[in-house]
């Protein structure tokens, strides 16, 4: 089985390789399966953890660093004038995944009736993209990232 075999833990469930765009030494990039607005993505720490208060200084200082390059890189793709940066840290927050994870969400003006209203709709039901949706635009953003490869999918 190599690497990208092997499923990657996130909270209760586990992710593809195929969905994983960025990699560095404690962090990973994701495509969202419910995308609140185009070019939604989440960054993870490798390590399973499920609150941010557990997460270690270098695993937390790594996750902002990552957050900063792939935002860039998203907030040029899918053009915005903003972002939103969200993190739910427990289940009284919204969290439904038990594992930290921080959104990124390029805003533009106009994409909804209020601010305040994208919170809103990370809550609503939304549509599940596909496999292979996912794996599409993992695989356009993983291009602006060709070093991010000589990492690990998984906590060393």
């Amino acid at each position: 089985m190599t690497e990208s075999d092997r499923p990657i833990p996130f909270g209760q469930y586990n992710l593809d390789a195929t969905q994983v765009f960025f990699r560095s030494k404690y962090s990973l990039g994701i495509v969202n399966l419910m995308p609140a607005v185009p070019g939604h993505v989440m960054i993870i720490p490798k390590r399973k953890v499920e609150r941010f208060a557990d997460m270690t200084a270098e695993e937390l200082s790594d996750m902002m660093i990552s957050s900063q390059i792939v935002a860039k890189v998203v907030t040029s793709l899918w053009p915005s004038t903003s972002m939103n940066m969200a993190i739910q840290d427990g289940p009284d927050s919204g969290q439904t995944v038990q594992h930290v994870h921080l959104h990124i969400m390029p805003r533009r003006p106009g994409d909804f009736a209020r601010n305040d209203d994208i919170y809103q709709e990370i809550e609503k039901p939304r549509v599940r993209r596909s496999s292979q949706e996912m794996a599409e635009e993992s695989k356009m953003l993983e291009a602006y990232f060709p070093d991010s490869k000589n990492w690990s999918f998984y906590s060393e």
